[in-house]
């Protein structure tokens, strides 16, 4: 999953991306706990918390938008990697642990 994502990552910013299931605020709500003082998420979030009410699809989005708001695709930085680290410990040490904890996160968030 990991890999697959790197690759995603990798494409043009302005890629159009289709996920299957709309599922943007449930995933936003996560990244918002994670990075609580993150300023994009929080924009992001109530952008899409307001169209969900107005029962509008949030999809497609960007990958630019993805690299700025999806904590899946921000495994590198420091404020991730500190809040994997401060939820389970030794999770910090690379791009793939501080990943792989977010995922465990996730699924029992």
């Amino acid at each position: 999953m990991y890999d697959s994502l790197q690759r995603l990552a990798s494409l043009p910013a302005k890629t159009r991306v289709f996920c299957t299931h709309e599922y943007t605020l449930a995933n936003l709500t996560f990244a918002a706990a994670v990075t609580p003082d993150d300023d994009a998420v929080a924009k992001r979030l109530e952008a899409v918390r307001q169209a969900r009410e107005a029962n509008q699809i949030t999809l497609p989005s960007t990958l630019e938008e993805e690299t700025r708001s999806n904590p899946f695709l921000r495994a590198h930085e420091p404020a991730l990697k500190r809040a994997c680290e401060a939820r389970e410990a030794g999770t910090a040490g690379s791009d793939m642990q501080c990943f792989a904890a977010l995922r465990r996160w996730k699924d029992n968030f």
